[in-house]
């Protein structure tokens, strides 16, 4: 999902149920990965994750702990309280809490909020596993303004602006069809006589310091000698034109 200027707001339901309803099926299969993490600052590492599996009902083993630690990166700071941990170290406790309870849908509020390098390689090969049906995970719904992510990563696009929903398809799909409607002009480079012409053109729309024209009046601003120039990607993600 790409909110722009508002919250993004989508309705989705799972077995049936609208998620704001929160079912217990749906509180057992999903998992909130976000900057606003949850864990116990006094306890320890695995100790915040047996307490977490407990609350969805699941009593882990040692190997169990283990393995998710380890898959995380943090199996050597197991017994470090929580508040000795840096911010990164303290998103990976996150993933290891993914990787011991396995959750069929994972909710994520932007990719890279806390987490080094390494921490964000390892989240996209995740997410990329999903995608080639290798994973645990059956989904993942993640809410971004990083074009590079999810272009990289995403396999549908859901487009909002204002909570509104623009455009929903694959990231080229999206590209395709507004640069098949649209081409811009940039505000900057004209003076006052050329913004007149182009006023009494019509049919056009303003984002931010560029007009956006439909494609069909390219012969009229070849006439009056506009120059022009196709959208780029963020044109459309970041200032978001309305179809």
């Amino acid at each position: 999902l790409m909110g722009i200027r508002g919250k993004a707001t989508i309705h989705a339901s799972y077995r049936g149920l609208e998620f704001h309803r929160r079912s217990e099926a749906f509180n057992s299969d999903a998992f909130l990965l976000s900057s606003d993490l949850p864990y116990f600052d006094k306890i320890s590492v695995e100790d915040n994750l047996r307490f977490f599996a407990r609350l969805r009902g699941m009593i882990v083993s040692e190997k169990e702990l283990d393995e998710a630690m380890r898959a995380a990166g943090i199996i050597t700071s197991r017994r470090k309280k929580y508040e000795e941990l840096s911010k990164g170290m303290k998103q990976r406790v996150a993933i290891a809490e993914i990787f011991l309870v396995k959750p069929k849908i994972l909710l994520m509020d932007e990719l890279a909020t806390g987490l080094d390098a390494a921490g964000q390689a390892d989240i996209e090969e995740l997410i990329s596993e999903v995608a080639n049906g290798s994973s645990f995970i059956r989904s993942v719904i993640l809410v971004t303004h990083d074009l590079s992510i999810v272009r990289k990563l995403s396999t549908r696009v859901v487009l909002l602006i204002n909570g509104k929903v623009i455009y929903s398809g694959s990231f080229e799909e999206i590209l395709s069809k507004f640069r098949e409607r649209y081409v811009k002009i940039s505000i900057l480079k004209l003076d006052i006589e050329k913004r007149k012409e182009i006023e009494r053109i019509g049919n056009y729309l303003l984002s931010g310091s560029k007009i956006l024209i439909p494609r069909e009046l390219i012969p009229k601003l070849n006439n009056m000698k506009i120059p022009y120039e196709e959208l780029s990607q963020e044109d459309i993600f970041r200032e978001g034109v309305n179809l």
